[in-house]
C-alpha cells in the first residue's frame, strides 16, 4: 500500500486512509487494522484473531515496514517543522501526546514568528490561546505586561492552569503573581483561582505540602460557595481562622433551614443504593433530609449540597461503620449525549459520567483509613 505526502494539503495518505495531523497507535497491528478498516477491509470493530499474514496480504505489504514509514513521514511532516517549539515548551512526556502535537501544528504559524522575534517565554501562553501578541495584548490590556515579563518556567505553570480555566479566571490568573509552586501542581485544577489565592496569602513556606494545600483550598471553597448561596462576600485576604470562623457560621445558618424527607424522585430506583467493602457501609442519601441530617452531625456543609442533588448534577452518600457515621462522600455527575450511528441513521445517546470530588469525615477531617477510602473508589467504580 503506497504511503505518501501531500505537501499541498500537508496531509499524508496511506491509500484511501488520509491524516492530517500527528496519531499515535499502540503498535503496528492497530495502526493496519485502522488503515484496512477505512479501505472497508476489516470495518471496525475489528476481528480479535486476525492473522498476521491475512493482514500483510491486504496492506500488500510488511506492516512494521509500512508503519515505521508511515511514523517517519509523521515526523518530518508534523514534528520537524515545530521541533524547537516543543523543546522550548515541553514541561512532561505528556507534551508529546499527540493532542498536544496536533495544538502546536494549529498554532505554528504563531509560535514560529514568536520563536523567531525570541519571545521563548509566551511561547506556551500562544500555544494554549491559539493567539498572536498582539491580539492577546488587545484583548488583556495591561494585565497582557504580566505574562511578558514572566520567565518561560513560570508561563508554562500558567498555561497548564488556564487550559481548564474560564475567561474571567483567566484574566485573574494573569494578573496576580501566583506562585509557580502552587501553579505546577496537578491538582490545583480541583480549586479556583480565589482558593488558590487564599492559599498564596497565607500559607507562604507551606505551598510544597500538596495534601494540605488541596484540604485547605478546597475549605475557602466550599466556604465561599455557601456565603455566595446566602448572599455573603468573602476576601482571600481573609486569614485562616477567619475563614474557619465564617465557614462555621454559614454551616449553622444553612442547616437551619428545614429539608424535605420525601426522596427525590429520580433516586427512587437508583442502581448502586448501598455497597459494603471491609465492615464499612456507604449508604445512598436520597432525601434533602436525609443530606441536611449528614451535615448536622458531620460539622461539615454537605447539607447545602441537597439542590445540586435535586437537579441530578450530585450523589452524597453516607459511610458508617459499626453503624456509626465515619465520612461523607460526595460524586459529581457529568452528563454526556454522543451520536451513535445505528442501521435506521444516526442516534443521540445519553450517558452520565461519575466522579468523586470529595470525601472528609467529622469536621472536614481528610479520611486516613486505607479501607474508607477504597469503598469511595469502588462505588465510583460500580457507579
Amino acid at each position: 500500500m503506497q504511503i505518501e505526502w501531500d505537501k499541498e494539503d500537508n496531509i499524508i495518505k496511506v491509500g484511501e486512509a488520509t491524516f492530517n495531523r500527528y496519531v499515535q497507535y499502540k503498535d503496528s497491528k492497530a495502526w493496519a487494522l485502522y488503515i484496512l478498516s477505512k479501505h472497508q477491509i476489516y470495518p471496525a470493530p475489528y476481528p480479535k484473531k486476525t492473522q498476521n499474514k491475512e493482514i500483510a496480504d491486504a496492506l500488500k505489504g510488511s506492516r512494521t515496514q509500512l508503519f515505521a514509514h508511515f511514523n517517519a513521514l509523521q515526523k518530518k511532516v508534523f514534528i520537524a517543522p515545530v521541533y524547537e517549539i516543543i523543546k522550548k515548551i515541553a514541561y512532561s512526556r505528556n507534551m508529546w501526546a499527540a493532542n498536544n502535537i496536533a495544538r502546536i501544528n494549529q498554532n505554528k504559524d504563531i509560535l514560529l514568528q514568536a520563536y523567531k522575534d525570541k519571545q521563548y517565554n509566551i511561547l506556551p501562553i500562544l500555544n494554549y490561546t491559539g493567539e498572536s501578541p498582539k491580539d492577546l495584548k488587545a484583548k488583556y490590556k495591561n494585565v497582557w505586561k504580566n505574562v511578558t515579563s514572566n520567565s518561560l518556567r513560570k508561563n508554562i505553570a500558567i498555561a497548564k492552569v488556564i487550559s481548564t480555566r474560564s475567561e474571567e479566571e483567566t484574566i485573574k490568573i494573569f494578573a496576580s503573581n501566583l506562585p509557580s509552586t502552587l501553579l505546577r501542581m496537578k491538582e490545583i485544577n480541583y480549586l479556583n483561582v480565589d482558593a488558590i489565592q487564599y492559599l498564596a496569602n497565607n500559607f507562604k513556606g507551606e505551598w510544597n505540602n500538596k495534601h494540605k494545600m488541596i484540604t485547605e483550598g478546597r475549605y475557602f471553597q466550599e466556604m465561599a460557595k455557601m456565603a455566595k448561596d446566602q448572599g455573603k462576600d468573602v476576601s482571600t485576604k481573609w486569614s485562616v481562622r477567619r475563614v474557619k470562623e465564617e465557614h462555621d457560621k454559614l454551616v449553622v445558618t444553612a442547616n437551619k433551614k428545614k429539608y424535605s424527607t420525601v426522596p427525590f424522585i429520580h433516586l427512587k430506583d437508583f442502581k448502586v443504593k448501598q455497597i459494603e467493602h471491609e465492615g464499612y457501609v456507604a449508604t445512598l442519601l436520597e432525601s434533602p433530609y436525609d443530606i441536611y441530617a449528614e451535615g448536622s452531625y458531620m460539622g461539615h456543609c454537605v447539607g447545602m449540597y441537597s439542590s445540586y442533588v435535586a437537579s441530578d448534577n450530585y450523589l452524597v452518600y453516607s459511610v458508617t461503620k459499626n453503624g456509626e457515621r465515619s465520612s461523607t462522600i460526595g460524586i459529581n455527575i457529568t452528563k454526556h449525549e454522543r451520536d451513535v450511528e445505528t442501521v435506521t441513521g444516526t442516534e443521540a445517546i445519553k450517558t452520565n459520567h461519575y466522579t468523586l470530588q470529595q470525601q472528609y469525615g467529622r469536621f472536614n477531617k481528610t479520611v486516613t483509613d486505607v479501607h474508607e477510602k477504597e469503598i469511595a473508589n469502588l462505588l465510583v467504580s460500580q457507579l
